[in-house]
């Protein structure tokens, strides 16, 4: 029998944040941001780049199996590793994967069949396979709400959904102000090995300017 491939962390957050009624998605520019610094964050934890003194480079460009990050590999690739141009690495790929990260993502869940389109003036993805959503949301009570330790890739996640305000998306049920010091706490835990954490932090860093920066422009 076929099993599919685990969910990325992007996918998880899209999961997240579409409504199961109507399968519009919620806080859609939050999300483009946390989908976009997903990406980076998902590389380094399974082993494909890799960050030394502030320099990124390759360690593994063999396909993930997934098109967004493969994507993402490739144009990480591409660019110059020099130190001096890290920060703008890191800011060009979230900024990249922010534009155009979610509906690829929407387009992969319906091809797993875990949602599917609901064609329209605004595409809507009703979902079809509720596991994936409420096996993330178990893990993100296990820690969150049950103290238990995270490994580095759900203390990426935690972090992202923290860094983008996303935390009503993550935990309908519970007020924002009660969950944010557990997240910021895990978001600057140590629960990663260094060269991870330095590319989670960096990767969130990389967001929180981004939002700050469309912030301004909006206002």
């Amino acid at each position: 029998m076929y099993t599919p491939p685990p969910l990325t962390m992007g996918e998880e957050i899209v999961l997240l944040a579409l409504d199961n009624r109507t399968g519009a998605l919620r806080s859609r520019q939050s999300v483009g941001w946390a989908v976009a610094g997903a990406a980076l964050m998902e590389l380094s934890v399974q082993g494909r780049i890799g960050i030394d003194r502030k320099k990124l480079h390759l360690v593994d460009g063999t396909p993930t199996g997934s098109e967004v990050l493969d994507e993402s590999l490739r144009w990480l690739a591409g660019k110059p590793a020099h130190p001096s141009l890290f920060a703008p690495r890191v800011r060009g790929l979230v900024n990249r994967e922010a534009r155009r990260g979610v509906g690829k993502i929407q387009a992969d869940l319906v091809q797993r069949g875990v949602v599917r389109l609901e064609p329209g003036l605004l595409k809507r993805y009703p979902v079809l396979d509720p596991g994936p959503e409420k096996a993330v949301r178990a893990m993100l009570d296990q820690v969150v709400l049950g103290g238990h330790h995270p490994d580095a890739r759900i203390g990426g996640l935690i972090a992202l959904l923290h860094t983008t305000k996303l935390h009503k998306v993550a935990f309908p049920d519970h007020r924002p102000r009660d969950l944010k010091p557990r997240m910021k706490e895990i978001s600057e835990g140590n629960w990663a090995a260094a060269e991870v954490k330095q590319a989670i932090a960096a990767a969130a860093a990389a967001v929180a300017a981004s939002v700050a920066a469309a912030s301004s422009a909006g206002s």
